[in-house]
C-alpha cells in the first residue's frame, strides 16, 4: 500500500520560506559562535544606564511639606535638608572626579563588548594562554560591564544632584540674599576650587591695590565686604569696562601682538572704558605687560595713510586733516588682574596637575567671573572693533532685560555631527533632560525652564556642535553670575566632554550659554539674531568654484564678522584671522589669494599700424588692494542659516551656505571659508543677503583694520 505524502509536500512559497528560515538560522549560529558577544550583550548585560538615570531625582523634594509655607524662606528649608542628607565631603569632589576614568563606549553596549573581548583575547595571547572562549570569559566581561556601568550610573547620579544643588545655591546666595546661615559652608562644598580671596589688581602705572580691594569705577556703589567669597566678589564689582583674557598659549608672542592691535583700535575709536587684562602669573611677564602698556599709553606721530580717506568721509572734503594724538588717540586706563591666587591649590593640590584648569576655555571663564566690573564686554585677542561707539552696546534693550548678549558662530553644516560617536546623543539627553531646571526649581525658587525655541535647539535637536562665537560677550555680572559659575563647574566633569569637548589650546564657548540655561536665571539666553557673516570683496565671477556655482555669488575669508545689534546694516567687529594667515610667513596663502582675485579681461589695444586688437589682460587691482589690507571690506554677505543641505539635482548650485576650503593656503591655522547667497536653486526664494558697505563705512572699517595691522610711530621716536 503506497502512502499518500501529498499532504506534507511543500508548496513553492513554503520552499522559499524554508530556505529563508535555514539561512536565518545559519546567520544566527554564525553570529552566536563567531561573534557571540553581540547577541549576548542584551541577555548577559541587563544593566541599562539610560533607564537607571530616569530614577534619579532631587531628594530634597521627596517631602514637599517644608516648602508649603509661603512666608518661610525656601532656601533655609532646602539647605537644612541638604545638610541632613549630605556627608562632610565636597559636593563637587575634585579628587574623586579626576581619580576615575569613564569609558564612554559603555553607552553603546555592543561596541563596548566587542572592545572588551578584543582586549581580553589580546591579553590571553600575550600571556601565552591557549584556551577556547567559554562561559568563564563571558563571566569576566559581564562582571566588568556591571562594575563599570554601576560606576558610570553613580557618576551620572552625582552630576545630576550636584548641578541641582549648585543651581539652588546660586539662586539663594548669588542671585539673592538668603537668611540661611549655611552659605559659606555650602559654597566651599560646591566650589572647592575657589579660594577665599579676590584677585590682585595692578594699574598701568605700577600701583598695586591692597589685598581684598578692587578698582573703583562707579563711586556711587556702596561697597560691602561681608559674605562668602562669591558674594563679596559680586558686591564689590562696579562700573563698566572691557575685559581681555590672556590665554595659556604656546604662541605668547603672537597673542601679545594681537592684543596690542586690539588696544590700538580701541584708542582709534576713542574708547573711554577702562580695560582689565586678566591673567595667571605663568602666562604674562613684566616685559609683556610693558608692551601692552606702551600700546595703551604711548602718544603717536600719525595714523596710517588710510586716515586721510577716513577723515574726508567722516568730516568732509574741506576739513583740514590735523592729527593730535591726545585728542584722536586717547590713552587707555589699563589694569592687570592676576587670578593666580583664586585657585584653592593648598587644599586641592590636584589643581596644579590637572589640565582642566589651564585650558583656554577655563581661562576665559575665570576672566568672566573675576574681573571687577559689574558690566563688561569680554574680548578675545582676535577682535577688531568696527562699531563707532562700543559703549552704546550696554544700552541695547535685550541686553538690559536679560543681562547678556552672546553672538552666534557661522551656521556652517560642517559643525553637524553626522555620525554620532558613543555617548554623543546619550550625553545630550543627560544634559537636556536632567541638568536643566526642574518644575520644582521653577515653582519654588522662581527659576525658568529651558525654552523649546531656544537657539540651543540647534545643538540638542539637530546635533550641531557649535552655536556661540567666543570673540565677544557682553555681560552684566550682577544678573548672570550664577550661570558663569556653573559654566566653570561644568568644565570640570570629564564625562561631559564627550558632548562638549575641552582641549588645552582650543576655545569651546558652548559652556557659556549652557551654564546660563542650566542656571535658569533668565527666561532665555540672549543671542544676536543673525549668525556670523563674512565681509570682504566678492570673488571675480570667473574665479568662483565652478564645481559648485553657476548663479550664486561667492565671498571668501578666513575671518568672520558680526552685524551690529543696533543696526544690522553695519558691522560691530571682524576677526583678525585673515591677517594672521596673510602675515604668518606662509607664502602659499598669499599666492592663493593672488590667484583667487586675479581676473582676466578683454581690452582693445592699439597696434603700431593704428588698428585696435582685442587682447586678454590680467586685472590685479583687487590683489593690490588686498596686499595693502588683506581684510579690505566692500560688501557683507549674510548667508542663510541651514539645518540641512538643499539638494536640487537640476541645478549646479551650492548645497550649503558655507564651504571650508581645506587646501587653500595649504591648510592654514585658520581655514578659508566661502559663503554663497544662492543655495540649492536660483528659484528658491530664500537667499542670503548681500549688503553693500557705503564709502564712509568702507573708509572707517579699513582704517581701523590698518590701525590693528601696523605698529604706529611713537611721538618721541
Amino acid at each position: 500500500m503506497r502512502l499518500d505524502r501529498s499532504w506534507f509536500r511543500p508548496t513553492r512559497r513554503q520552499n522559499r520560506l524554508l530556505v529563508m528560515a535555514v539561512v536565518a538560522l545559519g546567520v544566527l549560529l554564525c553570529l552566536h559562535w563567531g561573534h557571540h558577544h553581540v547577541p549576548r550583550a542584551r541577555r548577559l548585560f541587563n544593566v541599562d544606564i539610560i533607564q537607571a538615570r530616569r530614577s534619579v531625582n532631587n531628594p530634597i523634594y521627596n517631602d514637599m511639606s517644608a516648602f508649603e509655607n509661603s512666608e518661610a524662606d525656601p532656601c533655609i528649608a532646602y539647605f537644612d535638608k541638604l545638610a541632613s542628607l549630605s556627608s562632610d565631603g565636597d559636593i563637587l569632589d575634585l579628587e574623586a572626579i579626576h581619580s576615575h576614568t569613564y569609558n564612554i563606549a559603555l553607552y553603546k553596549r555592543s561596541r563596548w563588548v566587542r572592545e572588551q573581548e578584543r582586549a581580553l583575547r589580546h591579553q590571553m595571547k600575550e600571556e601565552g594562554k591557549r584556551e577556547r572562549w567559554g562561559p568563564k570569559h563571558d563571566a569576566i566581561i559581564r562582571q566588568k560591564f556591571l562594575d563599570d556601568s554601576m560606576q558610570l550610573i553613580n557618576h551620572e547620579k552625582q552630576i545630576i544632584r550636584s548641578i541641582n544643588h549648585m543651581r539652588i545655591y546660586n539662586r539663594c546666595f548669588v542671585d539673592r540674599t538668603s537668611g540661611s546661615n549655611r552659605g559659606d559652608l555650602i559654597e566651599k562644598k560646591l566650589y572647592p576650587w575657589i579660594n577665599n580671596a579676590l584677585p590682585t589688581f595692578k594699574s598701568w602705572n605700577g600701583k598695586i591695590l591692597e589685598e581684598g580691594k578692587v578698582p573703583v569705577v562707579d563711586a556711587r556703589k556702596v561697597f560691602d565686604e561681608s559674605g562668602t567669597a562669591i558674594q563679596r566678589l559680586k558686591k564689590m564689582s562696579n562700573g563698566k569696562g572691557i575685559v581681555i583674557p590672556i590665554l595659556p598659549s604656546q604662541f605668547r608672542k603672537q597673542q601679545i601682538e594681537e592684543i596690542q592691535g586690539l588696544i590700538r583700535v580701541l584708542r582709534a575709536n576713542k574708547n573711554t572704558l577702562p580695560i582689565q587684562i586678566v591673567y595667571r602669573k605663568e602666562d604674562l611677564n613684566q616685559d609683556e605687560m610693558n608692551l601692552l602698556i606702551s600700546s595703551a599709553r604711548t602718544e603717536i606721530r600719525r595714523f596710517p595713510y588710510s586716515y586721510e580717506w577716513f577723515h574726508k568721509t567722516e568730516y568732509g572734503e574741506d576739513v583740514e586733516v590735523k592729527f593730535m594724538s591726545s585728542r584722536d588717540y586717547p590713552k587707555q586706563d589699563l589694569w592687570f588682574v592676576d587670578t593666580s591666587g583664586i585657585l584653592n591649590e593648598k587644599q586641592h593640590p590636584h589643581i596644579r596637575r590637572s589640565p582642566l584648569f589651564v585650558t583656554h576655555t577655563f581661562a576665559i571663564t575665570l576672566a568672566a567671573i573675576f574681573n571687577s566690573f559689574e558690566e563688561y564686554i569680554l574680548l578675545l585677542s582676535s577682535f577688531i572693533l568696527l562699531k563707532q561707539d562700543i559703549q552704546s552696546t550696554f544700552n541695547d534693550p535685550e541686553y538690559l532685560k536679560y543681562g547678556l548678549r552672546f553672538f552666534k558662530s557661522r551656521s556652517d553644516y560642517d559643525s553637524k555631527q553626522r555620525k554620532s560617536p558613543p555617548g554623543f546623543r546619550e550625553l545630550s539627553s543627560l544634559i537636556r533632560g536632567y541638568l536643566m531646571p526642574s518644575k520644582e526649581d521653577c515653582k519654588i525658587f522662581g527659576l525658568h525652564e529651558r525654552s523649546g525655541d531656544s537657539p540651543s535647539s540647534r545643538i540638542f535637536d539637530h546635533d550641531f556642535q557649535s552655536l556661540q562665537d567666543p570673540t565677544v560677550m557682553v555681560i552684566n555680572k550682577s544678573k548672570v553670575l550664577s550661570g558663569l559659575l556653573l559654566s566653570a563647574n561644568l568644565q570640570l566633569y570629564p564625562l561631559l566632554h564627550g558632548r562638549f569637548p575641552v582641549a588645552k589650546e582650543e576655545v569651546n564657548p558652548e559652556y557659556f550659554w549652557l551654564g546660563q540655561e542650566i542656571a535658569g536665571t533668565n527666561a532665555k539666553v540672549n543671542f544676536n539674531q543673525p549668525s556670523a557673516v563674512v565681509a570682504g570683496i566678492q570673488t571675480p565671477l570667473q574665479n568662483r568654484d565652478f564645481k559648485l556655482v553657476t548663479a550664486s555669488h561667492e565671498m571668501c575669508s578666513s575671518s568672520w564678522a558680526q552685524l551690529d545689534p543696533q543696526d544690522e546694516s553695519q558691522l560691530m567687529y571682524v576677526t583678525s584671522h585673515q591677517l594672521e594667515n596673510y602675515y604668518s610667513g606662509r607664502i602659499t596663502f598669499r599666492q592663493d589669494i593672488a590667484s583667487k582675485y586675479t581676473s582676466k579681461e578683454k581690452v582693445l589695444k592699439e597696434q603700431e599700424d593704428g588698428t585696435r586688437v582685442e587682447v586678454e589682460e590680467e586685472n590685479t587691482n583687487t590683489v593690490e588692494k588686498l596686499d595693502r589690507n588683506p581684510l579690505f571690506m566692500e560688501e557683507i554677505f549674510r548667508p542663510i542659516d541651514l539645518l540641512k543641505p538643499i539638494i536640487e539635482e537640476d541645478y549646479r548650485e551650492p548645497r550649503q551656505s558655507w564651504y571650508k576650503q581645506s587646501n587653500f593656503g595649504h591648510d592654514n591655522d585658520h581655514p578659508l571659508w566661502c559663503a554663497y547667497d544662492i543655495v540649492g536653486s536660483p528659484n528658491i526664494q530664500e537667499r542670503g543677503l548681500i549688503i553693500p558697505i557705503s564709502e564712509k563705512l568702507q573708509a572707517r572699517y579699513n582704517f581701523l583694520v590698518e590701525v590693528h595691522m601696523y605698529k604706529l610711530e611713537a611721538l618721541d621716536d
